[in-house]
């Protein structure tokens, strides 16, 4: 079996992180986006191969291609690369039921032959846009794909759910990719809401030649601990004076009842409105008519233990702002931009909705000026990455990768920057 999957980039809208488990995770709540930048997993099950290798491609430019997370994955030490660790996940198999119907599934698992990975790079990291988690939820996919073969379909639809659920121990950004769409995020990264009907959104990406340290951020949050066995209590009372956090315990794998409890009213106007609203038409209404704000609470850490970089970032963030607002003012456009940081960040955003109507002349107006920006900023700031984007749908869990917008246009497939082939047992 031979698939190829687009993993995406995602983008954040507001990220909430009010306090932290005992036993190590953070509780989170966010409105995640796919985005059309993508990785692309090549995955090939032979069953004469007898070792699980990968090679990997960089089409990143210059600046970005040697980041020292990308060296530690790709080169130094493969073995903790998120593809190869999703894979030895999957085939450990510990997160089957111990229920009659997954009885045999080990033994299926088993059969899968070790698979032939090809991953070309195209998202930054580190930046928060997600791309390791991404590549890992192809490699899922793959091996769900190929499971599917082997048993009830009716099994393998339980299968998917379980792993979805699961995967949260590989990373909090993976049980979101496996949902094929935006998505409302909780507890330490468990899908509590998935949007279909998605509305036609575009903007642009920056990711700035440096970036920020997903754990030495986790670190600086300085957040009250929830012991894991009793979240209630002294740490509940210790929260309700912080109006900038959200109390949201719904994390069932620590056998918590589910409990919503409102601590920031914005947010949570926030989270009640995209949280029952199937449509996501909807969901930037109330931020474009600025009836709430919503942050990424990592700019917090970033501008205190990062200043440097951090200023900088703010200041690249605003100059795309102002330059997509003026241009569209230009042409009579006034449509709101929501801007931010992405995760953890580096990378940051600014994002508009170019209406309901695809073929409509608005929004053909609308993407050009967004593409004329693009290439402004990347003139006047090269050594930065700039891509245009627009909203899909995620994964494609057919096993064939979509055809996308503008985001990777200007990366010649056909001619890497750097390559690396390794076999792992």
């Amino acid at each position: 079996m031979e698939r190829t999957y687009a993993t995406p980039a995602k983008i954040n809208f507001g990220l909430k992180i009010p306090f932290q488990y005992q036993n190590g995770y953070h509780h989170i709540v966010s409105l995640l986006l796919p985005t059309d930048l993508y990785d692309t997993l090549h995955v090939i099950f032979d069953r004469n191969n007898t070792r699980f290798s990968f090679s990997w491609e960089d089409h990143l430019p210059p600046a970005f291609s040697g980041s020292e997370q990308m060296d530690m994955a790709f080169n130094k030490a493969p073995e903790q690369n998120l593809v190869y660790k999703a894979y030895k996940w999957f085939c450990e198999a510990s997160f089957l039921p111990k229920e009659p119907e997954f009885n045999d599934v080990k033994q299926k698992i088993d059969l899968i032959p070790p698979p032939q990975i090809k991953l070309m790079k195209r998202i930054p990291s580190p930046s928060g846009l997600g791309g390791g988690s991404s590549n890992a939820a192809g490699m899922l996919i793959g091996l769900l794909d190929y499971l599917k073969t082997l048993i009830k379909e009716e099994t393998h639809t339980k299968l998917l759910q379980i792993v979805r659920n699961a995967s949260v121990k590989l990373g909090a950004d993976i049980p979101f990719f496996l949902s094929n769409g935006p998505a409302l995020v909780s507890g330490i990264g468990q899908v509590e809401t998935t949007y279909k009907d998605m509305a036609p959104l575009a903007g642009i990406i920056g990711v700035p030649p440096f970036g920020f340290s997903t754990k030495t951020m986790f670190q600086n949050l300085d957040l009250p601990v929830v012991p894991s066995s009793d979240p209630f209590g002294k740490s509940k009372k210790s929260l309700q004076g912080d109006e900038s956090s959200i109390l949201i315990l719904s994390d069932l794998k620590f056998g918590f009842d589910r409990l919503v409890s409102q601590v920031d009213l914005s947010f949570q106007k926030f989270r009640n409105i995209v949280g029952t609203e199937k449509d996501f038409r909807s969901v930037l209404s109330p931020l474009e008519e600025g009836k709430i704000t919503i942050k990424n609470d990592f700019t917090r850490v970033a501008r205190d233990v990062y200043l440097e970089k951090y200023s900088e970032m703010e200041q690249l963030n605003r100059d795309l702002e102002e330059n997509l607002a003026r241009q569209l003012q230009a042409i009579d456009l006034d449509k709101p931009v929501f801007s931010s940081m992405s995760g953890s960040g580096s990378a940051f955003f600014s994002v508009l909705s170019l209406g309901q109507d695809a073929g409509n002349r608005l929004m053909s107006k609308t993407t050009e000026t967004i593409e004329k920006v693009n290439k402004m900023l990347q003139k006047k700031h090269p050594g930065v990455f700039w891509t245009t984007f627009k909203s899909n749908f995620g994964l494609s869990p057919s096993g064939k990768a979509p055809v996308f917008g503008t985001g990777i246009r200007r990366f010649d497939p056909s001619q890497p920057r750097y390559s690396n082939i390794y076999d792992l047992s």
